[in-house]
């Protein structure tokens, strides 16, 4: 006998349903009679999934045997947020999982143990693509279906491995990368390449990638993970599917490195806003798996509400997960792009949710722009719940807030647009010719162990500071004409997860020709951690060249374990003729 789960669907675009049939015919037919308001993905045998794609009505027929049966579609547009109205706060979980990958219990119990909880308004389980099949990510779908309320809204998901593998300029192999979280897609993949990460996942209007705890460490390749190499890797497809970037993590040393590929993607043009998820492996999910929260913004509480607040970048991420935050630039609300000026004030109004916790009071606050750079600061007095803060800038493409508890927390907020232009990406491979450093040799170490690893072509090389900074100087033996330094990320030890706060974070390039007479040549912050960072300067002649470390990762926190934390270089590569 033909039975189907559904006979009627009244949704949507781009909410996708799960539809099940049972049938002992031996063929299943299943069709939608107008695939521009509908299309089916079949993941096994009587188990689908329907993907919305415009309004309008259509007819899904089940034949099977003899046997016909007929679910209705009607599907509208999905409701939004004016971007410029009154926003609410609402709390969730956009990262964990259960015994269908590598946690407990089943999507069911975590949902309904979420719901029945009552404090999460969002809740999604992204279970491994690498360890789950299509039945269990069918089941996924129907579990969210079946403990959706109007206050509590479940969202399926999965998380993807991304074998990125490729043979970096000093000739080792490298994986850039990682795993992502998505939400709201048709399929789920283990890809080594993006076009099958892709194909895999569909192309659902409203599903939206999350860059999964950018930079743990990986596995079987000497390299960092999840770092994607952001600059090389921006086409269409990427901006209209990544929308969100995990920072906060639990080990709070990997929130320095985080923050990094949350400015990069704003800097090569995503549309994306930081979260803070638990990745919750066991059997308390919600509240209790992790006090790191992901906030955002929206006039109501929906999923279709939700799923435009976090595709248009209206999230906030919390290390308190206790801090109520709202603020307007220039009168307009975060995730808004603004009218164009050079003069920014932003008027920023925070509380806390459970007061009790006075050690989460904000007591510094930063605004970040482009590449990094701190574009204003200042402390912030016990209690003040309304503050201001202004900036004048002709150049920025973007803002957003960086605010520290007393006892050192973060809290990252969504940005705003200026409205200028970016770079144009995606970004051309730096095609600079590196100089063969046979001749080449430490003239000067400021002090500190293994100042000569730093021209050891290795990720295992690498320099180890006795402070947060240092000054070494490269004798190359003769002069060059050179037009570029490159520098890869390394640490003393690549498995401990202190190990990000040695990371070299800014940076200063002098050049000499006479060893006496230095030249500016290059200044910055390191923005790619996942390969080889390249700082480029107009074309010299030299033959000396000074690397200053200005600063490490965990030198520029507010964290006393972290702040004097010393600087590691890994392998420096001299490009030019």
């Amino acid at each position: 006998m033909l039975k189907i789960s559904k006979k009627s669907i009244s949704t949507f675009a781009g909410n996708i349903v799960s539809f099940g049939v049972k049938s002992d015919a031996e063929e299943i037919i299943c069709e939608i009679s107008d695939s521009s308001v509908a299309r089916l993905r079949c993941l096994n045998r009587g188990k689908y999934l329907v993907i919305p794609m415009n309004p309008g009505s259509a007819v899904l027929t089940v034949r099977a045997g003899q046997e016909t049966a007929v679910c209705e579609l009607n599907i509208r547009e999905a409701k939004k947020s004016d971007p410029e109205g009154d926003f609410n706060i609402y709390v969730g979980d956009l990262h964990s999982h259960t015994s269908y990958s590598d946690g407990k219990l089943t999507p069911y119990d975590a949902y309904l143990q979420v719901r029945e909880e009552g404090f999460f308004d969002f809740f999604t389980i992204s279970d491994h693509a690498s360890l789950e099949d299509n039945d269990e990510f069918f089941d996924t779908f129907e579990a969210a279906e079946a403990v959706e309320t109007d206050d509590f809204v479940a969202f399926a998901g999965c998380e993807s491995e991304i074998d990125l593998v490729v043979e970096n300029r000093i000739g080792e192999q490298q994986n850039n990368g990682g795993e992502m979280v998505t939400v709201n897609a048709e399929g789920y993949v283990n890809a080594e390449s993006w076009e099958e990460f892709h194909e895999a996942i569909g192309n659902n209007p409203l599903a939206f990638g999350i860059l999964a705890h950018p930079q743990i460490l990986g596995y079987s390749i000497k390299s960092l993970w999840n770092a994607f190499d952001l600059e090389y890797a921006t086409t269409p497809r990427m901006l209209s599917l990544i929308h969100g970037v995990e920072t906060g993590h639990e080990r709070s040393e990997c929130s320095l490195v985080n923050e990094r590929v949350y400015s990069t993607a704003l800097d090569c043009g995503y549309r994306i806003s930081p979260v803070v998820s638990s990745d919750h492996h066991g059997v308390l999910w919600g509240k209790r798996a992790s006090k790191r929260r992901t906030f955002l913004y929206s006039e109501g509480k929906s999923k279709e509400l939700f799923l435009d607040a976090i595709i248009n970048a209206r999230t906030y991420s919390c290390e308190t997960g206790n801090l109520r935050l709202f603020y307007k630039v220039n009168g307009h609300n975060p995730a808004t792009i603004l009218p164009l000026t050079d003069t920014y004030e932003f008027i920023i109004t925070q509380s806390l949710f459970d007061e009790t916790k006075p050690e989460d009071r904000t007591a510094y606050c930063e605004i970040v722009s482009d590449y990094g750079e701190i574009a204003a600061y200042r402390d912030v007095l016990s209690g003040e719940e309304r503050f201001t803060m202004k900036v004048k800038s002709d150049t920025a493409r973007y803002f957003y807030l960086k605010l520290y508890s007393e006892t050192g927390e973060m809290t990252w907020s969504s940005p705003v647009w200026t409205g200028r232009a970016f770079d144009k990406y995606p970004k051309e491979e730096f095609s600079g010719k590196a100089i063969n450093n046979d001749e080449f040799r430490i003239a000067y170490c400021s002090g500190g162990e293994g100042a000569g690893n730093i021209l050891v072509p290795s990720l295992d090389s690498c320099y180890i500071s006795d402070k947060s900074t240092a000054e070494i100087v490269i004798d190359m033996d003769r002069a060059y004409t050179i037009n570029a330094v490159g520098f890869f990320s390394s640490a003393p030890r690549r498995a401990d997860f202190h190990s990000y706060a040695v990371f070299l974070s800014r940076y200063e390039v002098e050049t000499s020709e006479d060893g006496e007479s230095l030249v500016p040549a290059s200044k910055g912050m390191m923005r790619i951690y996942g390969s080889e960072h390249i700082s480029e300067f107009e074309e010299r002649i030299a033959r000396f060249i000074k690397v200053k470390a200005l600063s490490s990762v965990g030198s520029e926190t507010r964290k006393e374990e972290y702040k004097n934390a010393p600087v590691a270089i890994g392998c420096v590569r001299v490009y030019g003729k």
